[in-house]
């Protein structure tokens, strides 16, 4: 999450909570919801299910991947009066947040806009939060399309983390909610030769 040393006073700052990921690393959130969420308009933009996800991915397709965007929302910049509002209390003082951070109400719903946006039109392709799920009939297909996605992603500045992107994997792990696929459905292992270097080239 960007931030940056406060630079003129500000009627408030909210809160912060260090919260520990996964690989141990912490992630710095703000306890919106005691400051701005409430004066906030719900973004009502549509999100499709988990159900609805796998069934658009499987239609016939035999092979899959999953493209993990790096951070979520917080590659999200945003304008100076909202970097304003979004101010944190830290130990280390006051500090200005200048991308889209955990703990905002609409986040959520706004990055996954966006997703829909840069890669919605690709064939076979669903964003889902933090993740893109590429699916195909075979191999060769779907690196044509990982090729398409991944020069989106980057034309749109959007940047992966390689580590967590996955191909060949039985069931796709549906980003940090941690869904499945709905009884009876699994995705089929896939081997994508080439992928993982393109997302190198690409991405890096």
């Amino acid at each position: 999450m960007g931030t940056g040393a406060l630079r003129r006073q500000i009627p408030y700052a909210t809160a912060s909570v260090p919260v520990k990921k996964s690989d141990g690393k912490l992630r710095l959130c703000g306890t919106y919801n005691q400051t701005i969420n409430p004066g906030i308009d719900s973004d009502t933009y549509q999100t499709d299910t988990t159900h609805t996800v796998f069934v658009k991915l499987g239609n016939g397709n035999k092979v899959f991947a999953e493209v993990d965007l790096e951070a979520a929302h917080t590659q999200c910049p945003v304008d100076e009066p909202t970097s304003m509002l979004l101010t944190l209390n830290t130990p280390r003082g006051l500090s200005r947040v200048t991308t889209l951070p955990y703990g905002v109400k609409c986040a959520s719903a706004a990055f996954q806009r966006i997703g829909d946006a840069v890669v919605g039109g690709i064939d076979g392709v669903v964003a889902y939060q933090d993740n893109v799920f590429v699916a195909a009939q075979d191999s060769a297909s779907l690196h044509q399309r990982l090729h398409r996605v991944l020069l989106a992603l980057s034309e749109a500045g959007l940047r992966v983390n390689r580590e967590k992107c996955t191909w060949g994997k039985s069931v796709a792990r549906g980003g940090a909610t941690g869904a499945r696929p709905p009884s009876g459905f699994r995705l089929r292992t896939g081997n994508v030769s080439g992928a993982a270097a393109e997302i190198n080239n690409i991405c890096a």
